[in-house]
């Protein structure tokens, strides 16, 4: 007699399926800055010697025209002449020390608020866009190409400033497979760069010191000639 079984549902096998992750991107460029306190101050350098460059050449034509003016008025330095080149002097001299003292101070304020360091920063650029992250995740910052406004290069760093006025301190120790430089590919990709922009400390402060020097014999030219010519 025959042997009766029921019948069995067929197996099923379930299997899980995933779906392709997204390829990881690799940046064109990737550039971690290894010193970063040295770079911070680097580009406050250039911007408190720039500024007393600006300042110095200012003060220098300000000071040339009352010279100027007086000869040409009474023939000599008037005394309200020479007493406002000298106090136009003296304030350059204060401003050139001032500005050298608060980019020290900036950096060392930068220092006191990440606990006796500077944040470490890496940018990445991609095709499309920029990624700057550092040590805190929650401030990365992105920016899309047709916000870079301006590409300068000091001996330490590129500096890629944005919108808002503000710049991407970036280390010239790059990781990249591409043969074309960094400043051309950020001048192929922004639009508003057409050229790379040379700055250095060194290059403002030597600004600066030669205009203070003009400033002061300026001044005192201005009070040798009023005691000398009456």
């Amino acid at each position: 007699m025959e042997e009766f079984r029921p019948i069995e549902p067929e197996e099923t096998y379930i299997t899980e399926t995933h779906s392709s992750p997204e390829p990881i991107r690799q940046p064109v460029f990737e550039s971690k800055a290894e010193n970063g306190e040295e770079s911070y101050r680097n580009f406050y350098d250039v911007l408190a010697y720039r500024k007393s460059a600006v300042m110095t050449i200012a003060y220098f034509i300000y000071c040339a025209a009352l010279f100027v003016l007086s000869m040409i008025l009474y023939k000599k330095t008037e005394l309200i002449y020479t007493i406002a080149i000298a106090a136009l002097f003296a304030v350059s001299v204060v401003f050139y020390f001032l500005y050298k003292k608060t980019a020290k101070k900036t950096v060392e304020r930068i220092k006191y608020m990440n606990n006796g360091d500077v944040p470490t920063v890496t940018n990445y650029f991609f095709e499309d866009e920029i990624v700057s992250v550092n040590d805190d995740p929650d401030k990365t910052l992105t920016f899309r190409y047709e916000d870079v406004k301006k590409l300068s290069e000091t001996d330490l760093l590129y500096l890629v400033e944005v919108k808002h006025k503000l710049s991407l301190l970036v280390s010239k120790n790059f990781k990249s497979d591409r043969s074309e430089s960094f400043e051309d590919f950020i001048i192929s990709k922004a639009d508003a760069v057409k050229k790379k922009k040379n700055v250095s400390p060194k290059k403002y402060k030597t600004l600066a010191i030669v205009f203070l020097a003009l400033n002061g014999l300026l001044a005192a030219a201005s009070v040798v000639l009023y005691f000398v010519i009456k």
